[in-house]
């Protein structure tokens, strides 16, 4: 299981870089086209999830090398239990409008 962790943190790295700047450069992008850098459409919604779902993986993983797994553990639920019903909002926003 060590090698595996120590596998997906070193593969996270360079995940986290390449989707952080792809998200940058389709923000340029999309001023250019469209005129505005973000427009909460649902794959800038995701995309911007899946940044943030690595963000915390990194950062809870860290925080447990220095020892405070407990309290990450309690905030990564709370975390967890937000994120799916945003997601869930995002999904069924059509049938709230």
């Amino acid at each position: 299981i060590a090698a595996l962790q120590r596998t997906s943190i070193l593969m996270l790295y360079p995940a986290l870089f390449l989707l952080t700047a792809g998200i940058f450069i389709g923000a340029v992008w999309a001023n250019v086209s469209w005129g505005r850098y973000w427009g909460w459409d649902p794959k800038e919604v995701w995309a911007c999830t899946a940044t943030h779902k690595d963000e915390i993986w990194l950062l809870s993983y860290f925080a447990c090398q220095i020892g405070s797994c407990a309290l990450i553990r309690r905030i990564g639920k709370h975390c967890s239990r937000i994120a799916i019903l945003n997601q869930f909002a995002q999904i069924h926003e059509h049938r709230f409008r």
